[in-house]
């Protein structure tokens, strides 16, 4: 049986993944547009 207060439901609350996957999220972004750039990709749609 679990029995959660109040403390504990406000830290879970105030947990966003995102501010812990934004640095992985900014690698990729990084990594592809240099691959956009490099295979001559870019402005072609």
């Amino acid at each position: 049986e679990y029995e959660a207060n109040e403390a504990e439901y406000d830290k879970k609350k105030l947990f966003d993944p995102r501010k812990f996957l934004k640095p992985g999220f900014d690698a990729i972004t990084e990594a592809v547009e240099e691959r956009i750039d490099v295979f001559g990709s870019a402005n072609k749609a």
